[in-house]
């Protein structure tokens, strides 16, 4: 995939996707791979200026971290030379579209707020686009301190540490090395976490839930 490059020139852009419901204005609550539509903005330091609406025509994931979904997501938005995918919630599969795309987390429920904090957080974007992909991290987009209360509810995988029994599944399963063992219970890094659930599926004793 040829990537445009980027810095703090006007001449210089990159195709930011964001994964949206039907009507195109608010965020999905979901994965990204299941968006309903994903909207596309030509972005620099400068701003963004929204070029299209791209229906999900992907296949069905048959189960979490299907690998098919994530070549389907790759072989629709690869077409439109899309750079960065943006979303509230990534599934397990992160740790293979982070390969051919930015994945970044919004804490934001409309397409505009996250435009904004991915404005916002564009230095750290600019530097994961040029990244080579085995070094290639999910960016968590800076919030504006006015509009922290503004801020959709979003769900976190939290840990039960009186029924953890500390056997570190939920550790071998996370996509993104969310999480650590500390004194024999999981804990959770809430910064990193892309809230996927793989942990929750994964936990024998189901310790772990996804919350607000």
């Amino acid at each position: 995939m040829t990537r445009q490059p980027l810095d703090e020139g006007l001449g210089h852009y990159t195709i930011v996707a964001l994964a949206a419901t039907g009507n195109a204005q608010t965020l999905t609550t979901s994965h990204f791979g299941s968006a309903e539509t994903y909207v596309l903005y030509r972005c620099n330091s400068q701003g963004c200026e929204k070029i299209r609406v791209v229906r999900n025509t992907t296949q069905e994931e048959r189960h979490d971290g299907d690998p098919a979904k994530a070549a389907s997501v790759r072989e629709l938005l690869g077409q439109y030379h899309v750079d960065v995918l943006v979303a509230r919630r990534f599934g397990p599969n992160i740790s293979r579209i982070r390969r051919d795309f930015v994945p970044a987390i919004t804490r934001a429920t409309s397409v505009d707020e996250s435009i904004a904090d991915l404005l916002r957080s564009w230095l750290e974007i600019a530097r994961q686009v040029e990244a080579v992909p085995e070094r290639r991290n999910h960016v968590l987009l800076l919030q504006a301190d006015s509009k922290q209360e503004d801020k959709g509810n979003v769900m976190i995988a939290k840990v039960d540490e009186q029924k953890c029994k500390g056997c570190a599944r939920c550790v071998d399963v996370c996509p993104v090395d969310a999480i650590e063992m500390k004194n024999r219970v999981a804990v959770i890094d809430e910064g990193t976490c892309v809230s996927c659930g793989a942990c929750v599926a994964e936990c024998p004793v189901e310790a772990i839930m996804l919350a607000g």
